[in-house]
């Protein structure tokens, strides 16, 4: 942590906040001191701390940067945690060692115009269709939304609602970058879903388990 924070950190903070950006290639070295995965298994390449560790380690970042260190708590705890959580393994096998090293960036996107605190209103929506879902809708306010690799996207689904990974492509855009009163950073974008074919493996979980499934992970990954 320690040399992290030396070597990758405190020499760059101040250049990041006026960038509006997240300092990927300095994002993707923390999976070299397996900060990426605090809290995920040793099997699936993690670093297996508990949360109170996992915690501390959020506290010191957070004394340098609290930018970079908000990315990597959302990284940790809500996108990478949600895979782990709810993920099966064939999931977990694909997804988490890459998110774990840095090799793939998470980011989680719940939130949008008429749905924050109110999850249960979430409009973008997963239609059905041969061997997957046909995603279209916005999310906002989505933590480095436009650095990440893989998305985990709560939608609309038969009137309830589904979580799926989704693979950034062509038919996910990036909207607004928006300009907060600080912590820079760590970007926060709108994602546009433009016809964004998810396959049916990519579904997380059950169908129509999304609320439930989300508010689980946020007691975790708000603390």
């Amino acid at each position: 942590m320690k040399e992290y924070i030396e070597l990758y950190v405190k020499p760059f903070f101040k250049e990041w906040d006026k960038s509006n950006l997240l300092p990927i290639e300095a994002f993707k070295k923390a999976g070299d001191f397996g900060l990426l995965g605090m809290i995920i298994p040793k099997k699936y390449g993690g670093s297996e701390l508990t949360y109170i560790e996992y915690l501390k380690a959020i506290e010191e970042l957070a004394q340098i940067d609290p930018s970079i260190a908000l990315s990597i708590a959302s990284h940790n705890s809500l996108s990478t945690n949600h895979i782990y959580k709810f993920g099966n393994e064939e999931q977990k096998q694909k997804y988490l060692s890459k998110l774990v090293s840095g090799e793939y960036i998470g980011c989680w996107a719940l939130s949008e115009e008429e749905a924050g605190s109110d999850a249960s209103n979430i409009q973008c929506e997963a239609k059905k269709v041969k061997d997957g879902w046909i995603i279209n809708g916005r999310k906002k306010y989505v933590t480095h939304g436009k650095a990440s690799d893989i998305i985990v996207v709560t939608c609309k689904t038969n009137n309830k609602l589904s979580t799926f990974i989704v693979e950034k492509n062509n038919n996910v855009k990036i909207g607004v970058t928006y300009q907060k009163l600080g912590m820079n950073a760590s970007e926060t974008s709108e994602l546009i879903f433009d016809d964004c074919f998810v396959p049916d493996s990519n579904l997380l979980g059950n169908e129509n388990t999304g609320l439930k499934q989300a508010l689980t992970i946020l007691d975790g990954g708000r603390i």
